[in-house]
């Protein structure tokens, strides 16, 4: 004899609708942070890889001012790419600019504040460059992680809410055996069945938020990566054009 959801549902007790109130609310919670989730990866990654493009080209002409230009480009402001190179261009850039005005024809006499000197050594220049880069990786990082704890919190405590409403039916159920007596044993066995339904709800609930969970969890530790690779490349290219400038100056 098959039972029909609707009468599971009036067979439960408030205690147990409440429970599956719970975790319907729950479901709701994970699905639109998986949602929100799924579109800012796709988005940031394809707002990348057209970023890369454009970036190498303009490396290409050795012109970073225009480089920097192009990462606060409307069309990339999704793109992780994009903002750890703004962060190390810009104080590349920065610090560069600095060392020109101290050098330029109105200081004459190339007088610079105490400390400076050694701030404005290759090694430092590209050391304070790569701190900028991963201050904003770890901002990023932060951001491609917010959401992420509430699918690991309904994975882990899915299957414990249903398995409270199934406790709390089952009690019910078996007062209702000692109410009515064991003649009334086949009557009440539906509702010990009924009450069994929230555990597996509960897990209906909890498996794909763990397994959105993980895939995410994946996702982030590859924008990781991708983001220290730039990092990476972007350091080397800034050697090149440091030993260029200082060739110039020599």
């Amino acid at each position: 004899m098959q039972v029909s959801l609707i009468e599971i549902w009036h067979a439960m007790g408030w205690v147990v609708r409440l429970v599956v109130f719970v975790m319907l609310g729950m479901s709701i919670w994970s699905l639109v942070v998986a949602a929100e989730k799924f579109i800012l990866f796709r988005r940031a990654r394809r707002q990348s890889l057209r970023f890369v493009e454009a970036l190498t080209q303009e490396l290409d002409k050795r012109d970073l001012q225009q480089a920097l230009e192009l990462t606060r480009q409307k069309q990339f402001r999704h793109s992780h790419v994009a903002k750890i190179v703004n962060h190390g261009l810009q104080e590349f850039l920065r610090i560069m600019e600095t060392a020109t005005q101290t050098s330029s024809p109105a200081n004459p006499h190339g007088a610079k504040p105490a400390g400076l000197e050694e701030a404005l050594q290759p090694h430092k220049i590209l050391e304070r460059t790569q701190h900028a880069m991963e201050r904003a990786s770890i901002l990023e990082i932060h951001e491609f992680k917010r959401g992420l704890g509430t699918l690991a919190t309904v994975g882990a405590t899915a299957p414990f809410v249903g398995l409270f409403g199934t406790v709390v039916g089952i009690i019910n159920a078996f007062q209702a055996i000692k109410t009515a007596g064991a003649a009334a044993i086949g009557q009440v066995s539906g509702g010990i069945a009924e009450a069994l339904v929230t555990t597996a709800f509960g897990l209906l609930v909890a498996i794909p938020a763990v397994w959105l969970y993980n895939y995410f969890t994946v996702r982030v530790e590859r924008i990781q990566h991708e983001m220290g690779n730039i990092a990476a490349d972007l350091l080397d290219y800034l050697v090149d054009v440091q030993e260029v400038l200082y060739a110039k100056r020599v």
